[in-house]
């Protein structure tokens, strides 16, 4: 195997892992690493110094992961969204009842 293949499939296997415990400051470290990562292998396909099967399977691997953190990451800010919803009533609340209490 070489070593833009291996490459890639480590990639892969960190954004996992830093997927799997939420860690956003290794996801985005992680992401300056792909270009380079994906050129490498690519420069290396049209060399013909490697099969385009294995980078092709990884890079839709890579795509896959990119879209399921896209969605996780949608979904955390829809919570944080609705949370923040929460405390805007709340504090909507507190105002009134503020003002009720004066009168």
């Amino acid at each position: 195997m070489s070593n833009e293949v291996n490459d890639l499939r480590n990639l892969i296997e960190r954004f996992e892992t830093a997927r799997a415990q939420g860690d956003k400051e290794a996801l985005d470290a992680l992401n300056d690493e792909v270009r380079p990562c994906v050129n490498a292998a690519m420069t290396a396909v049209r060399e013909g110094r490697l099969d385009a099967a294995p980078v092709r399977d990884a890079t839709e691997r890579l795509q896959s992961l990119a879209g399921a953190i896209a969605v996780d990451a949608e979904a955390e800010r829809d919570a944080v969204a609705q949370e923040l919803k929460g405390v805007r009533r709340n504090q909507s609340a507190v105002k009134a009842y503020g003002t009720v209490e004066r009168k």
